[in-house]
């Protein structure tokens, strides 16, 4: 399963699911997944871009799906 759209702070479709799943896997998030794209998974995202020299943005544009979809 992999992320098809951008996704930011309000989205809450079901990419969002599948991209708190995958943070949470890669210890990332630490809260249940839930499908809404809060401060916590904004907070996931940012850490998971700097680890990967993404700028720490928050926001899953096309390099960071690139990055988490590998």
């Amino acid at each position: 399963v992999q992320i098809t759209h951008t996704l930011q702070v309000g989205s809450s479709i079901s990419d969002v699911y599948t991209l708190q799943e995958m943070l949470s896997r890669a210890s990332y998030l630490h809260v249940a997944p839930n499908g809404y794209f809060g401060p916590s998974t904004k907070q996931a995202v940012m850490n998971f871009q700097r680890d990967n020299g993404i700028s720490a943005t928050g926001y899953v544009g096309e390099s960071t799906m690139n990055a988490i979809n590998e």
